[in-house]
């Protein structure tokens, strides 16, 4: 049903025509990326509803899995997961896996692609209530231009945690160095910090018995 509304700012008056058949009281459970407009500002579009990966999980991935997930239900605020290393060494699998059983708990999972980080879109994100951030390749998306501010500095209270914006935020990003100070070592914005230096032994192993690999050939690996 279509009905108009009048919005009152001050002594202005917006007029809108309202679908209320679309709204939704929360964010339906689904993988979103962030996006701006200069005519809309801030909104989300629908990216997929959950990441594609494998069910089967290797080393210690089960571990940090139920450990990230049963920390941040017991905690009554935000908690922050920085994941930093080698590329392709897992890091981002992780944080999938993560998003995915949180789908299937009811909250919704947020990409942050583009460098965002001005006061309007840290309103923006408060906005959307409990849900799962992830930030990717950070350093290199929040990189500090010549003579200019760090970007990073202006995320800083989207990772304080409170009773009234609690949420689950990944940080992922390969060279640690490229981390602002101010994040780390502090566990009101990043609780858990798992460095990937190489794949685990046991993962070689598992995957090597899994595909029926000669052992051979899995000394080589």
């Amino acid at each position: 049903m279509v009905t108009t509304k009048f919005v009152h700012d001050g002594d202005k008056v917006f007029i809108f025509d309202f679908d209320e058949g679309l709204a939704r009281n929360k964010l339906t459970p689904a993988i979103y990326t962030v996006c701006f407009n200069p005519f809309q500002g801030f909104f989300l579009e629908r990216n997929k509803n959950k990441f594609q990966v494998t069910e089967k999980t290797y080393g210690s991935l089960t571990h940090r899995i139920d450990r990230i997930i049963k920390t941040y239900e017991d905690r009554d605020v935000g908690t922050g997961v920085l994941l930093t290393g080698l590329k392709g060494s897992g890091k981002t699998l992780l944080s999938q896996k993560v998003s995915n059983k949180m789908i299937d708990k009811g909250l919704p999972v947020i990409l942050i692609e583009q460098p965002y980080s001005n006061d309007a879109f840290v309103a923006f994100l408060n906005k959307i209530g409990e849900c799962v951030i992830i930030f990717d390749e950070f350093a290199k998306v929040f990189e500090t231009a010549k003579n200019e501010k760090d970007p990073q500095n202006n995320l800083l209270g989207v990772f304080d945690g409170n009773k009234s914006s609690k949420r689950l935020i990944f940080v992922i990003e390969n060279q640690m160095h490229r981390i602002n100070e101010f994040f780390i070592n502090r566990p009101g914005r990043l609780f858990y910090h798992y460095e990937y230096s190489r794949l685990e032994e046991s993962v070689i192993d598992e995957y090597c018995v899994d595909r029926n690999i000669p052992d051979i050939i899995k000394t080589q690996i």
